[in-house]
């Protein structure tokens, strides 16, 4: 019964990390840098989120300099840095709010795995979206020679079933987990009318 309460509390901070991080939030700048004030001196984890976002808006940028350079004059060092840029991007991009994160840490506390399991699953989730990132600037900017406001609209429509996904596996591991309690009860509530 304990592991039905971690995996639904961990499936639900996943959810609340996806809600909660809209996907414009990754190119919108951080409120200290928008010119608002906080009251509060801001925590390090927010420091460190605010910098993560900086760092992710220049590499976007960098990005999109490097494609309109690629697009205009074709050369193997411009390819070369839009690779390197973009998986620089993926990293912090990786690193920022939601992304996985909350998915991650839901399994380690629902199937009580060791943090060095967690390092690795979140070291190669952050490989695959940056390696995804690279795929996809290339197979939707540079092969489709799609315009960055296109590539936009559909990063949205790829967020969208991508959560999707996400949901349908979270409740498909709820169904795998509950269904054998669920139905072991019901088998024994039965047997037990008869003796």
């Amino acid at each position: 019964m304990r592991r039905i309460g971690l995996t639904l509390a961990g499936i639900t901070l996943a959810v609340l990390a996806c809600v909660f991080t809209p996907a414009e939030a990754q190119f919108t700048a951080p409120a200290s840098e928008a010119g608002e004030q906080s009251a509060a001196s801001p925590g390090l984890l927010d420091r460190l989120t605010a910098e993560i976002r900086v760092r992710q808006q220049r590499y976007y940028r960098e990005l999109g300099q490097a494609v309109r350079a690629l697009k205009s004059e074709y050369s193997a060092e411009t390819a070369w840095a839009i690779i390197v840029i973009a998986f620089t991007y993926g990293v912090f991009h990786a690193a920022g709010p939601g992304h996985g994160k909350a998915v991650i840490a839901a399994y380690m506390l629902a199937n009580q795995r060791s943090m060095r399991r967690g390092v690795i699953l979140a070291g190669l989730a952050s490989l695959a979206q940056a390696l995804t990132a690279i795929v996809a600037v290339y197979g939707f900017v540079l092969v489709l020679n799609a315009t960055g406001r296109e590539a936009r609209a559909f990063a949205v429509d790829l967020e969208i079933v991508s959560y999707g996904m996400i949901t349908a596996l979270g409740l498909w591991l709820i169904w795998h987990v509950a269904s054998p309690m669920v139905f072991a009860r019901a088998g024994h509530d039965h047997g037990a009318e008869h003796g």
